[in-house]
Formats: C-alpha cells, sequence, structure tokens
C-alpha cells in the first residue's frame, strides 16, 4: 500500500494510537523534504513546553476550573471577585508532547484531571483564600481526548490534500514529481491549518531543571526561506486568509531586519521576565504543563 494511503487508512482507523500516526507521518514527511510539517509533527512528538501561551494550538489552551482543598468537603470550586483573575488562574495551557497525552487519556478511570499550578500561581491563588490550601485546576478528560483528536484529524486531512495533489509514496519511496508537488500542498495546508508561526523555530530544546530555561535554536537562512515561501504561497489563499497571515509575515520580516546582528549566533535571548511570567513555559515548575489524573 502506498505510504500516504497507510497513513489516510490509520488516521480514519479512531483505535489505532495517534502518537504512532505522528511516527508514519514522520517518515513521510521526511522523505518529502516537508521542513513545514516536520516541524509541527515534532511539536506535536517532542511537546510545546518553550512556547508562549498564546503561541500555542487553540486546541491546547484548556480553560478549568480552579479548585481548592477542604479537608471537610474534599476539592470545591474557588470563587473569585474579579472575573478578569478568574479567566487567568483557569488557564490550563497542556505544553506535553501529545504520547504523554494519549497515554494519560486511554488509561485514565475516571472523568477529570488535575492541571498543577506553577508555585507563583498557586502562591497566588492561596493568598485571594482565607485559608491558604492546596489549589488546582480541573479539567476534564473530553477536553484531553479533543487535542489527540484534533492531531488525528490534521493528519487525515494532509494526506487527503497529497493524494489530490497525485503524491503517494509507492513502495515507500517518492518521485521527485511527488516531492515538487507535495511541498506547496503542505505550505497551504500548515499556514491554514496550522499557523505560521509555528514554523519559524526549526529546532528547540528545554532543559527542565528546578529553575529550568528554554533555548530556541533558531537559523536565520531558514526563517528567510520559509518567509519567502510562504510569500509566495499566499495568492493561493482566500482573501481572508491572505489579510490574516500578510500581516504576521510582516512582523517576522521586521524581526528579522532588527534582530539580524543580535541572532547573528542563532540564539534566541532570554526573556527578562523568565521565571517569573505566568503565561511562557519556561519551565519554572517541572510540574507546569503536566496534567495528573484527578483522584
Amino acid at each position: 500500500m502506498p505510504l500516504i494511503l497507510k497513513l489516510q487508512a490509520e488516521a480514519a482507523n479512531t483505535d489505532a494510537s495517534v502518537t504512532n500516526l505522528l511516527g508514519i507521518a514522520k517518515i513521510a514527511a521526511t522523505k518529502l523534504n516537508l521542513t513545514d510539517a516536520l516541524v509541527w509533527i515534532d511539536r506535536e512528538l517532542n511537546g510545546y513546553m518553550d512556547l508562549k501561551v498564546e503561541d500555542l494550538p487553540p486546541c491546547r489552551r484548556l480553560m478549568g476550573i480552579p479548585k481548592g482543598y477542604n479537608p471537610y468537603h474534599g476539592w470545591q470550586p474557588i470563587q473569585f471577585r474579579n472575573a478578569k483573575t478568574a479567566e487567568q488562574l483557569s488557564q490550563a495551557p497542556i505544553g506535553l508532547g501529545l504520547g504523554a497525552i494519549e497515554k494519560s487519556v486511554r488509561e485514565a478511570s475516571g472523568s477529570s484531571f488535575a492541571f498543577p499550578y506553577p508555585p507563583e500561581l498557586k502562591t497566588q491563588v492561596q493568598d485571594s483564600l482565607t485559608y491558604p490550601v492546596d489549589a488546582q485546576i480541573a479539567i476534564e478528560r473530553s477536553q484531553l481526548w479533543n487535542i489527540v483528536e484534533q492531531v488525528r484529524n490534521l493528519i487525515l486531512n494532509w494526506s487527503l490534500e497529497l493524494e489530490k495533489a497525485g503524491v503517494l509514496g509507492e513502495d515507500m519511496q517518492f518521485s521527485e514529481q511527488e516531492k515538487g508537488d507535495a511541498k506547496p500542498v503542505t505550505q497551504q495546508f500548515i499556514i491554514q491549518n496550522v499557523g505560521v508561526l509555528g514554523n519559524v523555530t526549526d529546532q528547540a530544546s528545554v532543559t527542565n531543571q528546578q529553575t529550568a530555561t528554554a533555548k530556541i535554536e533558531l537559523d536565520l537562512g531558514q526563517v528567510r526561506d520559509f518567509l519567502a515561501q510562504a510569500r509566495a504561497a499566499l495568492p493561493q489563499l482566500p482573501e481572508k486568509a491572505q489579510e490574516a497571515t500578510r500581516p504576521l509575515l510582516e512582523t517576522i520580516d521586521r524581526e528579522l531586519k532588527a534582530e539580524k546582528a543580535a541572532m547573528s549566533s542563532s540564539r534566541w535571548p532570554r526573556s527578562p521576565s523568565h521565571g517569573k511570567c505566568p503565561k511562557r513555559f519556561c519551565g519554572s515548575s517541572q510540574s507546569y504543563g503536566r496534567s495528573h489524573h484527578q483522584r
């Protein structure tokens, strides 16, 4: 069976592991030399722990219910007087790799999970309570499962677009024609369904220590290549998508010009708020971004 059709068959099987499906997708993307797809696939496999919350895929930006532990009544919802504070402290951004998410959801016996606050936010929650009890965010199993299903659907739709373009991969190999045809199809698909900024970073590493730091290794040459490819593909998008994408490309272009000297070593500078900002997966807590089964 051609590789792309095998990918479709696995994606259509709801009992199949989506983590394994990502592995097959990575094989196809590697053989087709599709850098855009590989960046996204590696993100899903390895996690998004080095990104800001707003840069995560929407399906990973969950909202849960803040709860405090009452020694007499168990875990109870926390009521905040300020709506903005309540919204901020209800955010449960999931940066884990898909394998850990899928394993947790498939093996879970209950319907909810506990998302731990990082230390600085936990202190903020406890300070707002009459008594400094333990606090966490409760999220539903269905919310985590939706992340897994979103990835499955993306891979299925991508493989269908490749088939439409005549890209199949007989005997696990692709012709030069197929490689050429797959590139614009994938670039357009990634822009429309995954996002532009998700393709900027080609390599990322996270050091999980007590106060971990995240470093993004950035190849400016690859960013410029991507920018040129994205601009070339822009006219193929619907008008509304062009309007939404064009400002992002212009922002990337400005940043490249402004940071050329500072980025000559291909090292993203550490944020001055590192370790303090609750909206960054900076690793300030080893448990931040990890969900545990609610007992």
